[in-house]
């Protein structure tokens, strides 16, 4: 599918490498590849190289743009957090990493988007959290 119609962020702050499955405005399932070559890595930690949580919780949000973007009516629209509750961070994801990505859209109201997202990695949970979305057109 056409990351760059449906995500608007670019490299070196794309963190969504595919879309795998997509139902526009419900769900979709995504992955990155952590190859250890990125930039965070160097810094977070030199000894000890773990992917950023909130690299995690950008991936997850890149990949709820996809999903709201796909409707005909929010094709140019943007995603903002408003909020985010049940946040857990559960396992490290470090170079070498395929973090399977998903979110499903489980209300909407008015310009309210609310989801759940997850990061996996082998089937493991990863992170997890309820998310608010503000779309602007």
């Amino acid at each position: 599918m056409e990351l760059e119609k449906l995500i608007p962020q670019r490299e070196p702050f794309l963190f969504v490498d595919e879309i795998i499955e997509l139902e526009p405005g419900v769900r979709a399932w995504g992955r990155k590849k952590l190859t250890g070559d990125e930039a965070f890595f160097k810094g977070h930690f030199p000894a000890r190289p773990v992917f950023p949580g909130v690299l995690m919780i950008e991936a997850t949000g890149q990949l709820a743009n996809a999903v709201v973007r796909a409707l005909p009516e929010y094709e140019d629209g943007y995603l903002y957090y408003s909020k985010m509750s049940k946040v857990k961070f559960s396992e490290a994801a470090v170079p070498g990493d395929d973090l399977e990505l998903e979110v499903l859209v489980t209300e909407k109201i008015d310009d309210l988007i609310f989801c759940k997202v997850f990061v996996r990695k082998e089937s493991r949970e990863a992170f997890r959290a309820d998310v608010v979305f503000h779309v602007e057109k």
